[in-house]
């Protein structure tokens, strides 16, 4: 097979055009490795079709770092053609000098200059002390950065790129930069493609030159080496080439029969055709350590060709690779835009310093996001470490005597669980702090869908259960508030497992040379499960405050729980004022993640304080004596449920001004809530008169309460 990077781009986008049509004219594709991100939710995990002698070959080395996707721990590409970054050294310069091919960065640096300044001494114009392998457009640029960063890590197995801003890594790239400022090389020889390097190392003037191996057709004044690192046990190399893969989605048959192809091409004895006859580097390891010992391969395909009389077996079994940088660019070529752009500035333009370079290209390999220690973040924490001191020392107070029986329209246990509901609602803005991931995405749904509920849930059947005109409905809902509750959170847990069937998305927004900002992460609902399933949740919410409206101005009128109404309404009020917000916003572009992060996080804190300063707090400072005695001697008389079953319609109707007694048998629901609301009013006195014990504590005649049930008056 033949390519150039410039046909990749092309045939990148081919492929995946291919996959988006779910093409089935190919059983198999041939892809760059480097676009292997790019295509690894459409190819098949061939773990599950291969055979485990195969699996058992190419279970390390160059397949584990560039077919294997750790994150969804699936093989999607085993490297047929494969292609290593290595160091080519010029034998006969280094005998001139009585110099050896170095093993550190150090030594390296140190022969370039020491021979370098004897070749310009002699006026040697031809001369080239590193060709640094940077082609512009490229992917080869990428694998050549990377390689020196990686060659800067302290332990020789680890497989993750080191920090690209680290003082070691700008160490290395400001070494190299040196040979192009002391005339050692020139930019265009730092910027020769492959082909063009190779000509120039067969002229016999490079000294050192960054290369993917290549066929010497036997000649031995060509040599590679390892890429040195910081110290001498530690090499690096990067992996180029293709990748073999499956398409995921052709029929279970043909992944089969496409199976045995792979089986057959990827087994030791064609491997070792390849190496031998065709000089290419095979991606099976311990096709070198096998070929290069005395112990019998135990693959049942073994070969007799023994490789180690063509390459140097050594060489490339201990080729250190490394863990590729995740980037998040859907198109490679966008990636490799970008980051040859930083090179080019630091290198050849000298547009920008190490430093400003190495952190832009550090930035398209790295998310941001709002970390709890940055002042957004501890604005926020602040205000919830706030809140939460509040909610704990006022909840400590309701049991306090004097404070008490300010809390009447609820018992202790449902404010705990308004409380707790709210805490639910507050902790989604703890939670959106720090890196994002899908887990987090589900976690912050949750903790909102069930807070909401959680929070509202005791207040709604309350004003249900307070409904003026007696009815059956708020009667069970009375008699049975707990089991009512439990059902409504049930329900709403119901609707978070369903959820979690068909998880959020974490969308990448990128970084652009033209945007100024850096990578964030958002979270998105893109599955048309999980859309189906929010309009039923949002639907259902709808309902309850319809519910809520609806009982409001039916009871809007009641004195003895005016101030109980005032609140719930404004707080609900400042709810719908929080969701129009975090709505209109939903579909919005952001290019921060600190708009993003208020943007979302701001209603949701509206969302919480508002229902936590309204309806909770405000019963600290709503204390009249006397309009805690009118409250306390009407709900203990509307949730009594002793006194409800000895409450007959005939005893209501034989009341003065009873709301029942004007009401037809005729009138429809709407006309009953029109005139609960207009006749539900009154001087809110408990008459203190023997016949006070029928007379309702808003002065009304909707329904009736005993003046003696008060601990108030006691």
């Amino acid at each position: 097979m033949v390519y150039s990077d410039k046909d990749d781009a092309e045939y990148g986008n081919r492929i995946r055009q291919l996959f988006d049509e779910k093409s089935t004219d190919y059983d198999a594709y041939f892809f760059n490795i480097h676009h292997t991100f790019r295509f690894v939710n459409d190819l098949s995990n061939l773990r599950k079709i291969l055979s485990i002698y195969t699996l058992a070959n190419y279970s390390d080395g160059a397949t584990y770092v560039v077919g294997y996707d750790e994150k969804k721990d699936k093989l999607v590409g085993i490297p047929f053609i494969a292609e290593y970054g290595t160091l080519y050294y010029n034998q006969n310069l280094l005998n001139q000098y009585n110099k050896e091919p170095p093993t550190t960065w150090e030594e390296l640096f140190e022969i370039v200059n020491y021979i370098g300044d004897r070749e310009k001494s002699k006026n040697n114009n031809n001369f080239i002390g590193y060709l640094g392998n940077l082609p512009p457009n490229s992917y080869t640029t990428i694998d050549t950065i990377q390689e020196l960063v990686y060659s800067t890590r302290g332990d020789k197995d680890d497989l993750k790129m080191p920090d690209y801003t680290s003082d070691k890594s700008k160490e290395v790239l400001s070494n190299l930069k040196s040979f192009l400022d002391k005339g050692y090389s020139k930019k265009e020889d730092f910027r020769l493609t492959q082909e063009e390097s190779i000509k120039k190392i067969k002229e016999g003037n490079v000294l050192f030159a960054r290369v993917n191996n290549f066929n010497t057709n036997g000649d031995k004044n060509i040599n590679f080496i390892s890429l040195p690192g910081s110290k001498k046990d530690i090499k690096s190399s990067c992996v180029s080439g293709y990748n073999i893969g499956v398409p995921e989605y052709i029929s279970e048959q043909r992944q089969k029969k496409i199976s045995l192809v792979f089986d057959y091409i990827l087994r030791e004895e064609v491997q070792a055709y390849i190496v031998s006859e065709q000089h290419m580097y095979s991606s099976m390891k311990d096709l070198y350590k096998s070929s290069n010992s005395t112990e019998k391969s135990t693959t049942p395909y073994s070969s007799d060709i023994n490789v180690c009389e063509n390459v140097d077996c050594d060489f490339l079994y201990n080729l250190q690779f490394y863990d590729r940088p995740v980037n998040y660019y859907e198109n490679y070529d966008e990636y490799v835009t970008e980051y040859n752009y930083y090179i080019d500035q630091y290198f050849f333009n000298d547009t920008m310093k190490l430093d400003e370079a190495f952190k832009s290209v550090d930035d398209l390999t790295r998310n941001y996001y709002v970390e709890p220690t940055s002042k957004h973040g501890i604005l926020m924490i602040v205000i919830l470490v706030i809140v939460a001191i509040i909610m704990i020392t006022s909840y400590t107070l309701m049991y306090n005597s004097r404070f008490n029986v300010c809390f009447v329209f609820m018992n202790n246990t449902y404010w705990g669980v308004f409380l707790f509901g709210t805490i639910f609602i507050l902790l989604y803005n703890i939670v959106s702090l720090g890196e994002m991931n899908q887990q987090k995405c589900n976690l912050r749904f949750i903790l909102l869908s069930l807070g909401v509920p959680i929070s509202f849930s005791p207040l709604l059947l309350r004003l249900i259960v307070l409904y003026p005109e007696s009815n059956k409905i708020s009667e069970h809902i009375n008699r049975n508030f707990s089991n009512y509750l439990c059902c409504h959170v049930l329900f709403e847990l119901l609707l978070c497992t369903l959820y979690l069937l068909a998880p959020f998305d974490v969308t990448n927004h990128l970084l652009y040379i033209s945007d100024n900002r850096h990578n964030f992460q958002t979270c998105e609902c893109k599955s048309t499960f999980n859309k189906i399933l929010l309009v039923i949740d949002i639907f259902e919410k709808g309902l309850e405050i319809f519910i809520f409206a609806v009982m409001i101005f039916a009871e809007w009128n009641i004195k003895a729980t005016k101030s109980d109404i005032v609140s719930i309404t404004l707080a609900i009020i400042f709810d719908v004022i929080a969701f129009m917000i975090y709505a209109v916003f939903y579909f919005a572009e952001f290019t921060s993640r600190f708009s993003y992060y208020w943007v979302k996080c701001g209603p949701v804190l509206l969302f919480g304080l508002s229902n936590f300063i309204l309806v909770y707090v405000w019963k600290f400072i709503n204390s009249d004596k006397e309009k805690l005695e009118m409250k306390e001697a009407y709900i203990t008389k509307k949730t009594n449920t002793d006194n409800m079953k000895n409450i007959t319609r005939m005893s209501l109707i034989n009341e003065a001004r009873n709301c029942d007694s004007r009401s037809s048998g005729s009138d429809n629901f709407i006309n009953k809530i029109i005139k609960c609301h207009y006749e539900g009013g009154g001087n809110g006195v408990v008459k203190s008169s023997k016949n006070s014990a029928n007379a309702s504590p808003d002065g009304s005649s909707c329904d009736v309460a005993n003046k003696n049930t008060s601990p108030l008056k006691e």
